[in-house]
């Protein structure tokens, strides 16, 4: 095992497969969480779509919240090599996070597992790095707005600060598009790691990506974007992405959690997270 810079990095062996497994099913346990909409038309997204960009660009998390604690799922995306965003409560949870209270909030620890795929007999194709949270060397990052608070929506965002370039070769989702995108209805897609799939299985068998796609999204000037993808526990984080002029697959908003029974909803992508965005990619870096 290897300490560098309070990022921890250790080599697990494929028996633990079944661990990983229990630990996706086991998903997030906090109150942010999300539901399917009418009948679930997720998919699971194959190995070899895994193997390319914008699937080999999203994360699997596994948040250790306190000491001993059995691990919680969530999803993160690359738009950095060492720079993983995801939901601001997957990394800063005053409740769920508080059983140590000397970590004030923040998990010990969040192992990060880019196209992460639990049915195959190399669960982690591209590695992973674990996180740990020091004090005088914070890895996690959130809007300043959710410091000291439980829930604050538009404000639920964040981002893991790698020791390595783990996502060098994977890819990276352009966000400052999204940023200067007006008023508009976009087609999109939503990725991530859920724990139940009801289209395709009755209790998703852990650790694997599903995707939806929807014709329409709209993304208006609130800077929460409701919409109608199937979501569930372990999603919080998921990017969701649409092409824009030239640009494809732009993450346009961060999925967060339940808007109300009929919307599922994120935090929009605006010129005020992309600054937050490149603060802290000039910090990793």
């Amino acid at each position: 095992m290897v300490l560098i810079m309070g990022r921890n990095h250790q080599t697990r062996s494929s028996p633990e497969l079944e661990v990983l497994r229990k630990k996706s099913r086991d998903s997030e346990r906090m109150p942010a969480v999300a539901q399917p909409i009418g009948f679930d038309t997720r998919t699971f997204v194959d190995a070899q779509d895994l193997s390319t960009f914008p699937y080999s660009a999203i994360c699997a998390l596994m948040i250790t919240p306190s000491p001993g604690a059995e691990p919680i799922g969530g999803t993160g995306f690359f738009i950095h090599p060492r720079v993983v965003i995801t939901a601001g409560h997957c990394v800063y949870n005053l409740n769920y996070f508080n059983a140590n209270p000397s970590n004030n909030g923040w998990p010990v620890s969040v192992e990060v597992i880019p196209a992460m795929n639990a049915a195959a007999a190399n669960p982690r194709p591209h590695g992973y790095e674990i996180v740990t949270y020091i004090e005088s060397d914070n890895p996690f990052r959130v809007h300043a707005g959710l410091l000291g608070h439980f829930d604050a929506m538009p404000c639920d965002y964040g981002a893991i600060l790698l020791s390595s370039d783990l996502g060098a070769n994977l890819g990276a989702f352009p966000c400052e598009p999204a940023a200067t995108l007006p008023l508009v209805e976009v087609p999109a897609t939503l990725a991530g790691y859920p724990y139940s799939v009801e289209s395709e299985v009755t209790a998703l068998d852990g650790g694997r990506m599903c995707r939806q796609s929807l014709s329409s999204v709209t993304l208006g000037l609130s800077p929460v974007v409701s919409y109608e993808f199937d979501t569930s526990p372990g999603q919080s984080g998921s990017p969701v992405w649409t092409n824009v002029g030239n640009h494809q697959h732009v993450a346009v908003a961060i999925h967060c959690k339940f808007g109300s029974r009929l919307d599922n909803c994120g935090r929009r992508i605006t010129s005020e997270v992309v600054d937050d965005f490149r603060t802290w990619i000039d910090e990793a870096s």
